[in-house]
């Protein structure tokens, strides 16, 4: 017959302090992990990138939007703005797609769209990886600020930011 080990209640304690802390490190550890690799994305040149700046101008005897963006990537074949998307008065007139770039920052696309005078062009432009960048422009008018979107970036600082919130309230 086997016999039984009864360990003794510092034997319990010690053992019982080892599985607590281990648990801890692992937590730790994940949660170190995590807010390393938003820092590496969010810093880092290893994480795609938005569009940095578009400017517009309506050239109204051609009825032609030339469209300037500013996009730096390293490699215009993988890292492209894939998609512009052209509307009239918030009526969608054109989308237009592309399977690279003209150049490694900055180009200009020429669009076909019939506009009279006060009437609002917006334009979306989208990366293949990450993120966009969307302007308007009122034809006689001038350009509107319509800013960009932040992507994967701002989704990992706000899931750091939340996990920071969690450790600060179990304190």
């Amino acid at each position: 017959m086997a016999q039984r080990k009864f360990y003794n209640l510092e034997t319990f304690i010690f053992l019982h302090f080892i599985i607590f802390h281990m648990i801890r490190i692992v937590k730790c550890t994940i949660i170190f992990v995590f807010l390393l690799s938003s820092l590496i994305a969010i810093t880092g040149e290893t994480c795609a990138h938005t569009p940095s700046n578009m400017k517009l101008d309506y050239d109204i005897d051609n009825h032609t939007l030339n469209v300037t963006i500013t996009h730096s990537v390293s490699n215009p074949d993988t890292h492209y703005i894939y998609k512009i998307e052209t509307k009239k008065n918030d009526v969608l007139q054109s989308t237009k797609e592309y399977t690279s770039q003209p150049s490694t920052s900055k180009f200009t696309y020429s669009i076909d769209v019939e506009a009279e005078i006060g009437a609002k062009l917006t334009i979306t432009a989208l990366c293949n990886q990450v993120g966009s960048i969307k302007k308007s422009y009122i034809v006689n008018g001038g350009e509107e600020d319509g800013g960009g979107i932040a992507g994967f970036e701002m989704i990992l600082l706000l899931g750091a930011m939340m996990v920071l919130l969690m450790l600060k309230r179990k304190k």
